[in-house]
């Protein structure tokens, strides 16, 4: 798979750890390993910048400062479930395809060429309130549907294929939240004003319809307060 669009378009809503969604944006801060038992929950999401030789590119469509530190600037995601031995496993859209969802340790080693390079960051809804078992139940079945998808090179908002933050939209739809209580989208061309080359890029390996189709799509960037 071309790691170039693991990121890259829909609904990324990276922000501080555990952070309210509604909340100015403050230091980020990783979620480190041996507090994940404690302090993880179902349904949180996960943030990780990857190291693939597009990280850089993607990232930079976040626009941030510079001197920032790159692992605070995320380039993929995924969302959270407890299997049934315990163990946090990451529904994503990477076109896994029949792959199960893998540990949130493989997952940041994987994200990390075979090293766990960069922290982990997490978010969370404010109001836990309306993830209620039936409706975590719904988005994970939603994610897990979703996760066994192939991967969607034209970023279209179809079931047949998915990417990483449509997966972690549509599983949050499925408990009977928006994507609009997470943040407002903006068109992916607007994106373009950082990185134009990137344009071309898309252009390149999708054919014209798909490639004006995936501009016209709205999006979330992950580096947005």
């Amino acid at each position: 798979m071309n790691r170039f669009t693991c990121f890259l378009f829909l609904v990324l809503t990276a922000t501080p750890v555990l952070c309210r969604a509604q909340q100015a944006a403050a230091e980020r801060k990783p979620l480190s390993k041996k507090n994940w038992a404690a302090k993880l929950q179902d349904g949180d999401m996960v943030f990780i910048r990857s190291v693939t030789p597009q990280a850089g590119t993607i990232a930079a469509l976040g626009q941030p400062p510079p001197g920032t530190d790159e692992d605070k600037v995320f380039t993929h995601c995924g969302i959270l479930f407890k299997d049934g031995s315990g163990v946090f496993n990451v529904y994503e859209g990477r076109g896994r395809n029949d792959q199960n969802p893998v540990s949130l340790e493989q997952w940041q080693k994987d994200e990390g060429n075979g090293t766990a390079k960069h922290n982990v960051y997490v978010r969370r809804l404010a109001n836990r309130s309306v993830l209620t078992p039936n409706a975590l139940n719904s988005m994970k079945e939603r994610a897990n549907a979703l996760h066994h998808s192939r991967y969607d090179f034209g970023f279209s908002w179809s079931d047949d294929c998915v990417y990483c933050s449509e997966l972690i939209s549509k599983a949050y739809e499925a408990a009977g939240v928006g994507a609009s209580a997470l943040k407002k989208p903006h068109p992916i061309k607007d994106y373009y004003k950082a990185v134009p080359k990137l344009e071309q890029t898309i252009k390149d390996q999708l054919d014209t319809a798909k490639a004006k189709a995936c501009l016209g799509e709205k999006a979330f960037n992950p580096d947005e307060p």
